[in-house]
């Protein structure tokens, strides 16, 4: 069943003082989520506080808030509603049953205990402190003991880093200062990861050119090597026998030619008795 809203509830809320721009919305409509009971009265109290004219009455109030819950929360209001219960006329009684009901933990003992055991871990000092302060919330701790707790769940070498410093001793500039460091500490690690830059390779020195704008062959020391020579083959006294007594050739063991008219010969290095302008054939030479 749907809960009208209250006819002593006018309207949508305005700003009770003239001239004043501040507009807020309806909060979000409840369903009984345990972690989501406080901020949603939290949110009602604020509207209330800050529009005293929209409601009238007590029972007008827990007619706005009825008319935001839904799901469970709806399904528990309704009867008390409808039976005209006189919790209803009663706006203080009337959230004290509804936190009671949905929100029955002891919020101040399980924040003590959480302060003491949450952990950094490998987060940012940021979301860690973001955690510790909503918890810190919850307690009437004094600094010396709040500061002492933030320090024990920072991560080693965090710790590490902050051994030789002196540091500030309220929580607020505590986590100020460690955010800080944390934050110059990551920053030096993620340039540290950075692919190096890698220089662009040395231009080739280019080939000389003749006056002719071809260039010119390089220069080498090395000589013309005639594998097959004999005398420089370590040819066995056998068979050198053996190519003189058949005729062949004493380079490349060939017949009907000798060494000095041999094909297989390079031409153009020492030892070269061929005759100026006379062309001779060429062929790869054997070993090369």
């Amino acid at each position: 069943m749907q809960v009208l809203q209250n006819q002593y509830c006018l309207g949508p809320v305005r700003p009770h003082h003239p001239g004043c721009r501040l507009s807020m919305k309806a909060p979000v409509r409840y369903d009984g989520t345990p972690n989501l009971c406080r901020g949603f009265l939290t949110q009602l109290e604020i509207l209330f506080e800050n529009n005293p004219g929209s409601c009238v009455s007590d029972k007008a109030k827990v007619g706005y808030l009825i008319n935001h819950l839904t799901d469970k929360a709806l399904l528990w209001a309704t009867p008390l509603w409808e039976n005209k219960k006189p919790i209803i006329y009663d706006y203080e009684g009337f959230t004290s049953e509804l936190k009671r009901t949905f929100d029955p933990s002891r919020r101040a003992t399980n924040a003590g205990r959480s302060l003491f055991h949450i952990k950094q871990g490998n987060r940012r000092v940021s979301d860690y402190a973001i955690e510790f302060k909503t918890l810190t919330s919850e307690v009437h701790w004094p600094n010396d003991v709040l500061t002492l707790a933030f320090t024990e769940g920072l991560n080693e070498a965090l710790m590490f880093e902050l051994a030789p410093l002196k540091l500030p001793e309220h929580l607020d500039h505590l986590v100020d200062f460690c955010i800080a460091m944390d934050d110059q500490i990551r920053d030096r690690r993620h340039s540290r990861d950075r692919p190096r830059r890698v220089l662009p390779p040395l231009p080739l020195v280019p080939r000389h050119t003749s006056t002719s704008g071809t260039p010119e062959p390089e220069r080498t020391d090395l000589s013309v090597v005639e594998p097959m020579q004999i005398g420089r083959t370590g040819i066995s006294e056998a068979e050198r026998a053996h190519r003189r007594e058949r005729g062949l050739c004493f380079y490349c063991a060939g017949a009907g030619h000798f060494r000095l008219q041999c094909p297989q010969r390079p031409r153009g290095g020492r030892g070269d008795t061929g005759k100026p302008g006379q062309r001779t054939p060429t062929s790869q030479v054997i070993g090369s």
